[in-house]
């Protein structure tokens, strides 16, 4: 059994300038997101006995390196590996296509150089293994709703996300379905349709959304992901790390490193619940992926196959 691991950080959006030159949007620079990194690469490293991890930073994690680098892990992996992508960085969010009547939307996380990625980008990687013998977990400390908190200036917290397209602002009252970016679903899969409804959009981004608790978890997925927040809401990074990551890493040191993924997920939220009120914040990390797996442990080997 080998654990192998991809982990990104990038605080340096500055050469992210194909969306910004077409469609004007913003992207501002984050200050905890290298920090993140390599605290967890450390904690993968010293903590949960990763052999084989790779850390790119800022301008090094390019959309062609960063796929080119999780795609020679994948190829490398074999029964009883696990494997792990974290990501610290920009989310946002696109339409399945440019339809006025689309139901269908994408989360993406962002480069430093190159195109957004995207769950189906990740599910054509992942549909190289076999999510009954590989546990691929991702994490991903980014927000993908277009920002709606503004920052609390006193406490320097800064949300990772990017406003709406121009075009998804004006259609994404439509929204029905949400893929989130590490579920990995095949293409064509059903299992999340209809998993939102009743939004409801103000400004750059929502205000609130209703989510179906019994489509985070499905048949089709092909790996486990553990995400910073709601679709509705903002990552926050505070004081230079993110709030998320933050809770993470507090949570591993109180469990020593054995928790299923369901009670891990509980002890992060509690953890993010609690540093996200002192910053007058709402965040609630969210867990979505393979279906019965998630009462074996955290980052561990699959006990069985399926």
């Amino acid at each position: 059994m080998t654990k192998r691991a991809l982990v990104v950080g990038i605080n340096d959006y500055s050469r992210q300038r194909r969306r910004t030159e077409e469609l004007g949007l913003a992207w501002p620079t984050l200050h905890g997101c290298v920090n993140d990194a390599r605290d967890m690469y450390a904690l993968l490293v010293n903590g949960f006995g990763f052999e084989q991890v790779h850390l790119l930073l800022d301008q090094r994690a390019t959309r062609d390196r960063i796929l080119g680098t999780l795609r020679a892990l994948v190829d490398a992996s074999t029964a009883g590996d696990v494997l792990c992508f974290y990501y610290s960085g920009h989310g946002g969010i696109l339409p399945a296509s440019r339809d006025p009547l689309n139901t269908r939307y994408y989360e993406a996380i962002i480069p430093a150089v190159g195109d957004w990625i995207f769950d189906t980008r990740l599910a054509q990687m992942a549909d190289l293994l076999r999510p009954g013998e590989v546990n691929f977990t991702l994490i991903m400390d980014s927000c993908h709703s277009g920002g709606l908190h503004q920052a609390d200036a006193a406490a320097q917290a800064i949300p990772r996300s990017v406003p709406f397209d121009p075009d998804v602002s004006k259609v994404i009252g439509h929204i029905q379905t949400l893929i989130p970016c590490g579920a990995c679903l095949p293409p064509g899969a059903s299992d999340m349709n209809g998993n939102v409804s009743n939004p409801v959009v103000s400004g750059p981004g929502f205000t609130d959304l209703d989510t179906d608790p019994d489509k985070t978890l499905v048949a089709s997925a092909k790996a486990t992901l553990l995400s910073a927040c709601q679709y509705w809401q903002t990552a926050l990074e505070v004081d230079g790390h993110g709030l998320f990551t933050g809770a993470i890493l507090e949570t591993v040191n109180r469990c020593n490193y054995d928790e299923t993924y369901t009670d891990f997920l509980d002890a992060v939220r509690e953890r993010a619940a609690a540093a996200a009120t002192r910053h007058r914040h709402v965040q609630e990390p969210q867990l979505y992926g393979q279906l019965g797996r998630m009462d074996e442990g955290f980052l561990q080997a699959w006990n069985t196959s399926e």
